[in-house]
């Protein structure tokens, strides 16, 4: 994806690695597009039928339409009942199939808003409301290495830094995850 800057700041989609798992129990970790902005979630025809190919067999015909960002008509195969995993609690969801998508999963506000999910941006993290574990990480093109005033307003430091950054000189600072308190020192 490409990253659009702006006033300096450099943002991506929200991502999360996600699993995603058929009715067999077969399991795909997907690097996912977290999107509370599309209604449904949508899933690419390739990595349906690399990553979990019962499922694919398990295509459902819809009369839904969808159209991309131009109001071109998307390639729509049909959808399919799948499981994702966020973290430690699963949550059932139908995924639209498409030819084309521009990314392997999307995971849309039918998912998010049916199963209680957050998106916390403060904590970097995808959860089920009720999840103590605080789900899965989340990542965009932003951390606060590259990006400190995209940062300055957050609750909790960013320890987290981008793919992109090199690791600083000097003595860095240590995470240490403290279980038993949840939270990072």
């Amino acid at each position: 994806m490409a990253t659009e800057s702006e006033g300096g700041y450099k943002y991506q989609s929200l991502k999360a690695s996600l699993v995603l798992e058929d009715d067999g129990a077969n399991r795909a970790t997907i690097i996912s597009i977290v999107d509370s902005g599309a209604a449904w979630c949508a899933l690419r025809l390739a990595t349906l039928q690399e990553q979990l190919p019962h499922l694919a067999t398990q295509l459902q015909p819809t009369r839904m339409r969808f159209h991309d960002a131009s109001g071109n008509t998307m390639s729509l195969v049909g959808k399919v009942a799948i499981k994702v995993w966020i973290g430690q609690r699963a949550v059932t969801t139908t995924a639209y199939v498409f030819r084309d998508l521009g990314v392997p999963f999307l995971l849309g506000a039918n998912a998010l808003l049916e199963n209680g999910c957050v998106v916390d941006c403060n904590l970097s993290r995808l959860y089920v409301a009720d999840d103590h574990t605080k789900g899965v990480p989340m990542t965009s093109a932003t951390c606060v290495a590259c990006e400190p005033r995209a940062h300055a307003s957050r609750l909790t430091p960013d320890w987290q830094r981008c793919a992109d950054c090199p690791t600083p000189p000097g003595n860095p600072m240590q995470v240490v995850c403290d279980k038993k308190a949840m939270s990072v020192n």
